[in-house]
Formats: structure tokens, C-alpha cells, sequence
């Protein structure tokens, strides 16, 4: 296979016929705000573990689930762990019951 530079010196190398882009260039953001409790499986990203948050304890949490987003089917990153210098990838943030993919980046 034919390879040419990314023009992206971490990345180096690509295939040829790869077109390479920031990554924000190809996704959108969705904002669907919880209006009327209308999820309430919560999950939090913590410490690389995707938990569920029970809703009757509050700590830790903003006081209403309304503002949290619902998310079906996207992905989901968290940049707020600046303490550990990760990037966190979950799919998503508030939904049914299914499994989690997540992947961490330094």
C-alpha cells in the first residue's frame, strides 16, 4: 500500500488515498437537554470506570438531572480530567441500559 506524510508529525505515515482532518471538523455537537426527567440512568466517567450514579444521591451532582444531555447512539468525550492529563471517550453520558464502550487517550 501506498503511503504519503499525514502532514501531522505525532501521526506520521498514512495511506495514500486517506484524506486526514481534524477531528472536530468531522462531527457536530448535539444538545438535548433532560426535560422532564425524561432519563434517569445517570453514568459518570471516573477514574477510567463508567459508574452509575443512583438518583436519589445528589452528591457530587448538579440539582436537577434536566440539564444533563441524552445522548442515543453518539459519542460522548469528556476533556474535564486534567488532573490525570486524559482525554475519555464514552458512549454516552445519559441512556438506556446498554454496554459501554470507552476508550482513554493520553
Amino acid at each position: 500500500m501506498k503511503m504519503k506524510d499525514s502532514g501531522v508529525e505525532w501521526i506520521g505515515q498514512v495511506p495514500e488515498h486517506w484524506e486526514v482532518k481534524p477531528f472536530f471538523a468531522l462531527v457536530s455537537e448535539l444538545n438535548r437537554k433532560n426535560v422532564g426527567l425524561a432519563e434517569t440512568n445517570i453514568l459518570s466517567l471516573s477514574y477510567g470506570n463508567i459508574i452509575q450514579k443512583p438518583e436519589t444521591r445528589n452528591m457530587g451532582l448538579t440539582e436537577s438531572y434536566e440539564t444533563y444531555q441524552i445522548v442515543e447512539s453518539e459519542v460522548v468525550f469528556r476533556f474535564t480530567d486534567l488532573q490525570n492529563d486524559n482525554v475519555a471517550c464514552v458512549q454516552p453520558r445519559l441512556r438506556k441500559e446498554e454496554s459501554l464502550p470507552l476508550r482513554i487517550w493520553p
